[in-house]
């Protein structure tokens, strides 16, 4: 499985908790991984997200005299599928497309401890080596629920959920979220099944090797 890091990664992220016993479990190495169904599915309204992992793009009009590689990537993300110099004199008007990641497994840290978010829990732990702490959390992972394709440890944009083309970026529809989040400045440890149609549960496995990048922090 192939992990990914967004290049600003900062020097240190924290994780924060409900209870003093969801601290303990963390710091004792048992790691609970949530996904993206729960978050969608959750009657916790400070947390329930219901369009999580959902995007869509739209494109009002476009006029190619050719299309090049830069045309086709825009069209792509509508549904058009029309290669680099596959079409001329071009018009696309009206055309949308949206997406949902089915589902995904979800570990959710923060860059900053922001007084605005004690929803997200009253106990806190701070993770000193965010990179080794995700390699070996995927290694163990793996162990568990081994039909995971890919990876990443990235930081959640917060935007709209919609994008009016032409647009540049291709952020992950799982990494982003309303404005309304913003103050949570969250990082996400997030695994995208094999399978799209897996079902996914939630869990907590035991990752012995991650103790050593985990310290308690008061709040």
């Amino acid at each position: 499985m192939n992990l990914a890091f967004d290049t600003d990664l900062p020097p240190v992220l924290f994780r924060r908790f409900e209870t003093q016993a969801y601290l303990d479990d963390f710091l004792a190495g048992r790691i609970f991984i949530t996904t993206l169904q729960w978050c969608r599915m959750t009657e916790d309204t400070a947390r329930a997200d219901g369009g999580e992992g959902t995007y869509e793009w739209r494109l009002n009009e476009l006029h190619a005299p050719v299309v090049d590689h830069e045309t086709s990537a825009q069209l792509m993300k509508v549904g058009i599928d029309i290669p680099s110099g596959g079409a001329k004199g071009l018009t696309v008007r009206n055309a949308r497309r949206s997406v949902t990641v089915p589902d995904a497994r979800v570990l959710c840290m923060t860059e900053a401890l922001n007084p605005n978010t004690n929803h997200m829990g009253r106990y806190a732990a701070v993770v000193t080596k965010p990179r080794e702490f995700s390699e070996v959390v995927s290694r163990t992972l793996l162990r568990f629920a081994p039909a995971l394709r890919e990876g990443a440890l990235a930081r959640v944009v917060y935007a709209p959920r919609l994008s009016e083309l032409p647009s540049s970026g291709d952020t992950h529809p799982a990494l982003i979220k309303p404005l309304r989040y913003a103050a949570e400045e969250e990082w996400r440890l997030l695994w995208l099944p094999s399978e799209a149609s897996a079902e996914l549960d939630r869990t907590t496995f035991s990752c012995p090797e991650a103790v050593k990048f985990i310290r308690r922090i008061p709040l």
